[in-house]
């Protein structure tokens, strides 16, 4: 019964975004972004995707821990710089079409994938624009088609999409032959998708609801519901190139703070370390005069202060001290001050 439920929903989604494509024709060159594809509006910078777990009570969602994050930047052009930890080196044509794109290692530089795109004069059959993906070994990958008049090739080496676009160039439907998998997006007044069914993978119906957009209408928070059950909640930060320079610069003063803190630490832990060994050699240098002067042995050496039973007299016992429990201490805070004091004295 859940099965053709799904496909009777798959069915009626895919039949009102056809409605929406048979309006227009020609694929609109600005429309193929990584921009458009990522469902942004009029925005060049830094994006912080963040995922989070989310459950219902009552009807109410409630969000839980966060499962995963992602952060890419967009250029002028609408794409990317700089996607998930890989650089993208793009180069375009005179007339500001993308020509090349190169993915690169952030930390390596290592080229780990290109893209190309090619474009068909319109007029022509199946007029539009390829993206064909290569891996680092330069072996052909995956070939994206946006075209005015759809016609399946088969490619079982290689795997053929297929994409058909709105009017705002987002895509409305979308089938990948050699997965077997077809798929069909709806969009509310904003151009943000509401639902998406996909036919494969048993069947799937995605369901989104938003709840916070930017001035720009740009979706902001968002539910997303698979197969009418609670999937995830979804966050994006955007951030202009500005705007990400001061975040880095407050991060950076953040990190000096907390190294200058440190170090603060390190240098009155080295001079109450350096207190303690001078009143100890002090001690001992006043245990061995007693002893000569005296001729006696004092009962025990102490720390003026001290709140527990002064160390015996032993040398051997205090150095064991001084080394397990007074040294360490003052390495982590001020406590062995307190509890020992900073005069070392003997009693006879």
């Amino acid at each position: 019964m859940k099965k053709y439920i799904l496909s009777f929903v798959f069915a009626f989604i895919t039949v009102c975004c056809l409605a929406q494509a048979s309006k227009y024709g020609k694929v609109n060159l600005s429309h193929i972004t990584d921009r458009v594809q990522e469902n942004i509006k009029d925005f060049t910078g830094t994006v912080v995707v963040e995922k989070y777990d989310f459950t219902e009570k009552f009807g109410e969602p409630k969000v839980g821990g966060k499962k995963e994050s992602r952060t890419f930047t967009l250029d002028k052009h609408g794409f990317y710089t700089m996607n998930d930890g890989n650089i993208y080196e793009n180069e375009y044509l005179t007339d500001g079409r993308i020509s090349v794109v190169k993915i690169l290692d952030s930390t390596t530089k290592v080229l780990q994938q290109m893209i190309k795109f090619q474009y068909a004069l319109t007029g022509e059959e199946n007029a539009g624009v390829l993206r064909i993906e290569y891996d680092k070994s330069g072996d052909r990958g995956m070939v994206t088609h946006w075209l005015e008049n759809v016609k399946h090739k088969h490619s079982p080496k290689y795997g053929e999409v297929y994409q058909k676009l709105n009017a705002a160039g987002q895509p409305i439907h979308e089938e990948i032959d050699f997965m077997n998998i077809e798929s069909a997006t709806q969009y509310n007044s904003y151009n943000v998708p509401t639902a998406e069914a996909i036919d494969g993978f048993g069947g799937v119906v995605m369901e989104y609801k938003y709840y916070k957009y930017d001035s720009k209408g740009n979706w902001t928070e968002r539910f997303v519901y698979k197969n009418g059950s609670p999937d995830r909640f979804e966050k994006r930060i955007f951030m202009t190139q500005e705007e990400m320079e001061a975040e880095q610069e407050r991060a950076r003063q953040e990190e000096l703070e907390r190294n200058r803190i440190a170090e603060q630490k390190r240098i009155e832990a080295f001079q109450l370390r350096q207190s303690l060994m001078e009143n100890f050699l002090s001690a001992i240098d006043e245990y061995n005069t007693q002893t000569i002067n005296n001729k006696i042995e004092p009962t025990s050496i102490y720390i003026s202060g001290a709140t527990r039973t002064p160390i015996k007299s032993s040398i051997s016992n205090v150095i064991d001290i001084l080394q397990k429990e007074i040294i360490p201490s003052a390495l982590n805070n001020k406590y062995v001050t307190a509890k020992y004091g900073s005069c070392a004295k003997v009693r006879g």
